[in-house]
């Protein structure tokens, strides 16, 4: 399985193209049956601006956001996919792990 079709299978689980054109769903469904290679270049246009999102960061305890901007495709898109999906925010493996850094720091001042 391609980098794209892992994203494209994460977008079509968690309902991402419901409120899109049904050609996009389609097309799509299609890449995962066929394999994303089999798709025409026009078809590809179409998914192109759903394979990439960029990540929405993380805010510490303090209130400081981190401002990351990553722009997240393929394995990376479909790994924040399910984070997103589990309420941990569309975010990076970086922001993960700072998120979860600051969790372990919350928790150990707070058992003090």
């Amino acid at each position: 399985m391609t980098a794209e079709e892992k994203a494209l299978g994460k977008l079509l689980e968690y309902g991402h193209f419901h409120q899109e054109d049904s050609k996009v769903e389609g097309i799509a469904k299609r890449a995962m049956s066929h394999g994303y290679d089999s798709l025409t270049q026009p078809q590809k246009a179409v998914l192109s601006k759903h394979l990439t999102r960029d990540c929405e960061g993380v805010t510490d305890p303090g209130g400081h956001h981190n401002g990351c901007q990553a722009e997240l495709e393929g394995e990376a898109l479909a790994e924040a996919l399910d984070r997103e999906s589990y309420g941990d925010g569309f975010i990076c493996d970086s922001c993960d792990q700072e998120s979860h850094e600051h969790q372990r720091q919350w928790d150990k001042m707070n058992a003090e």
